[in-house]
């Protein structure tokens, strides 16, 4: 191969297959690729590699402050009293003739979901509402002192 010519796709798969195709223990070096800038197909692998491996990334949390209410058994029993910003995204009610029956639903940006005992209701960040449970609001955040 001429130094001064670009290595190529295919001349780089024509070397690799002859050099692979030779008996092993006769098997010699692949030659050097010339040297300066790679060939363009070998930087777009590179990259395309680079964004496969990049696929799954660790994220923090930013510090961000948010409004939240724990919702207690009474405050479900009586349907309330709930904080103005949740009000319009709630929905109760009572199953006539079983006792202790009430129920919350809130319409979230997923749709509506169920709201239990001691499930804490957040305002995020846009003005969403949305309930967390426990144990993930104890893991996620801490109260912030004014």
């Amino acid at each position: 191969m001429n130094p001064a010519q670009p290595m190529t796709r295919e001349i780089f798969e024509g070397i690799l297959r002859v050099e692979l195709s030779k008996d092993f223990a006769n098997m010699k070096p692949l030659p050097e690729p010339p040297l300066g800038k790679p060939p363009e197909w070998l930087l777009k692998e590179i990259e395309e590699e680079k964004m496969m491996s990049n696929v799954v990334k660790k994220y923090r949390k930013k510090p961000v402050v948010i409004e939240a209410v724990q919702v207690t058994p009474h405050m479900r029993q009586n349907l309330g009293p709930f904080p103005e910003w949740a009000l319009p995204h709630l929905k109760g009610g009572r199953t006539k003739g079983i006792e202790n029956s009430e129920w919350i639903k809130v319409n979230t940006l997923e749709g509506e979901m169920n709201v239990s005992d001691y499930d804490y209701l957040i305002c995020g960040v846009q003005g969403e509402v949305y309930p967390c449970k426990p144990d993930i609001f104890q893991a996620t955040y801490e109260e912030v002192e004014e």
